[in-house]
């Protein structure tokens, strides 16, 4: 397979997580809902910082590197979308609590690109072959 193929895959979750949904402040006298509100303040002059005034940094070696919001947002959305694989590893690599999140089930998408099916047919097939699993970035 060369860096230009590419072939079209679907995702599919059958369970999802269910999340209790944020509790709400509401007032004891009348029940109605509040409102919060949420400043920084500055540790040193004691004035409220905005967001503009709040920046972001990495620790490296003794130093802190100062990020403008811009290059934290170039950092999270490094890459293209997609999913690319990033190589193979032996299947013994693979250990339980690497599974972190619920299971997503991959399929060929036929319909998006001709000759998915029988693509991953035979990936899948030669992986299990000698034992290994793909190691990709979603």
């Amino acid at each position: 397979m060369s860096p230009e193929s590419s072939i079209a895959l679907s995702f599919y979750s059958t369970i999802l997580p269910t999340k209790k949904p944020t509790p709400k402040k509401v007032n004891a006298e009348n029940n109605q809902q509040l409102r919060s509100n949420q400043r920084f303040i500055c540790e040193t002059t004691g004035s409220v910082l905005y967001r503009q005034d709040i920046g972001t940094y990495y620790p490296l070696g003794n130093e802190k590197v100062k990020m403008t919001p811009d290059e934290v947002l170039q950092i999270k959305r490094f890459g293209k979308l997609g999913m690319n694989l990033m190589g193979f590893k032996p299947r013994s690599y693979l250990k339980v609590y690497h599974n972190t999140k619920h299971s997503t089930f991959v399929y060929p998408d036929e319909q998006t690109v001709k000759g998915s099916s029988q693509c991953m047919d035979a990936l899948i097939h030669e992986m299990d072959r000698k034992e290994k699993i793909a190691i990709v970035r979603v």
